[in-house]
């Protein structure tokens, strides 16, 4: 069916002038005839609906693929409670905000000691750890000299302490190996650095 540049408008329910514009800014919108001086624009309305219909969908698609590849370079935001932040509809400018209000965030906890160095939680972990192994292995004995105890319970006695510094070697060994996780990208604490909390 053809139709004028009016009639046109009337049947996508938009303004002359916006017709005037998706013509203007689109060199494959369907024309039958050009207008020009005593000629009349005319359109097959049918053709003008299916070209507007394919190019909405090819928008939607084009959108959906900038958001995969939007999705690739994302940064997953962490929350106070160190829980994911729902972020699927931050625009690139919020997320970004977010991420430099991470950063501020942790530069400030450096600053008010916070966070401290892994090495040297390791360091004093690692002699204090030390002189309470030395300090278990003597007990045993200590006690009992001090308190007359046959050997067999003596035994019993470090056995009960080497079983206790065995599970104690493993709980640490387990949260040393916590430390050393790789952290997801976008997390901007320095890797040899641990929070603390606030006394």
């Amino acid at each position: 069916m053809l139709v004028n540049k009016s009639e046109l408008a009337t049947i996508l329910s938009v303004s002359l002038s916006t017709l005037h514009e998706w013509i203007r800014k689109d060199p494959a919108f369907p024309v039958h005839t050009r207008g020009s001086y005593g000629v009349e624009w005319q359109f097959d309305a049918d053709q003008v609906m299916a070209h507007l219909q394919h190019k909405e969908e090819a928008e939607l698609e084009a959108q959906r693929e900038r958001r995969e590849r939007l999705e690739q370079y994302r940064l997953p935001l962490t929350g106070q409670e160190g829980a994911a932040a729902d972020d699927t509809d931050f625009t690139p400018q919020q997320a970004l905000a977010l991420v430099r209000k991470r950063r501020l965030e942790l530069e400030m906890a450096r600053e008010a000691g916070f966070l401290v160095q892994a090495s040297e939680v390791r360091e004093a972990l690692g002699a204090a750890f030390s002189n309470l192994g030395k300090a278990l292995q003597s007990l045993p004995g200590q006690i009992g000299r001090t308190h007359g105890l046959p050997e067999p319970v003596v035994r019993s006695i470090r056995g009960s302490v080497d079983t206790f510094q065995r599970n104690l070697v493993r709980d640490l060994q387990h949260l040393m190996s916590g430390m050393e996780q790789p952290r997801p990208a976008g997390d901007t604490m320095e890797k040899s650095e641990l929070p603390l909390s606030p006394q």
